[in-house]
């Protein structure tokens, strides 16, 4: 019994236990990355490619009740390519659905899934999916762009969802 307590006390327990948060810290996280998707892939794949003005989000609990769902509404809606997937919306607007958000104090976040903001303007590449989804956008967050409005030209530009301008786009995309 001795030898237990002499093992487990003082500074060996706080180093046991220090050990142990630095080995969870260093642990693999679960992620839902996508494959790289070139810019023709995004443009041949996508059902729907648009420009729209977020002007609502609205959570709501999915049909079993188990998940939240974000719908973000878009208005002010430029279709750039529609095969008709879209067609049973209005034309100048659209509702995207997203897994995840905030209902009733609970948050669910999903990787790879945007929080847009009110009044953001945004370029999307869309697929259209038979039930739900974690996200519709073409290659997660690389098929969506935000559009920022340059004050001094007048000119409005895309960047990537992290901010990145685009540079050039070859002939492979």
């Amino acid at each position: 019994m001795r030898v237990v307590n002499t093992l487990f006390s003082g500074a060996r327990l706080r180093c046991l236990f220090a050990c142990g948060f630095l080995l969870v810290g260093f642990m693999p996280t679960a992620q839902a990355l996508y494959k790289a998707v070139s810019f023709r892939e995004m443009v041949s794949t996508a059902d729907l490619i648009a420009i729209g003005t977020v002007t609502d989000k609205t959570v709501r609990w999915g049909e079993q009740g188990k998940m939240v769902f974000t719908d973000v509404q878009l208005s002010d809606i430029e279709r750039i390519f529609d095969n008709g997937a879209y067609s049973n919306q209005q034309s100048d607007s659209l509702v995207v659905t997203l897994a995840g958000g905030e209902l009733d104090g609970v948050g669910f976040a999903v990787s790879d899934t945007p929080d847009f903001k009110l009044g953001q303007r945004v370029l999307l590449y869309l697929n259209q999916y038979e039930g739900p989804v974690v996200t519709p956008i073409v290659g997660g967050m690389q098929g969506l762009y935000r559009i920022i409005h340059d004050d001094v030209s007048g000119q409005e530009y895309p960047l990537t969802w992290i901010g990145n301008g685009i540079r050039a786009v070859d002939q492979n995309g």
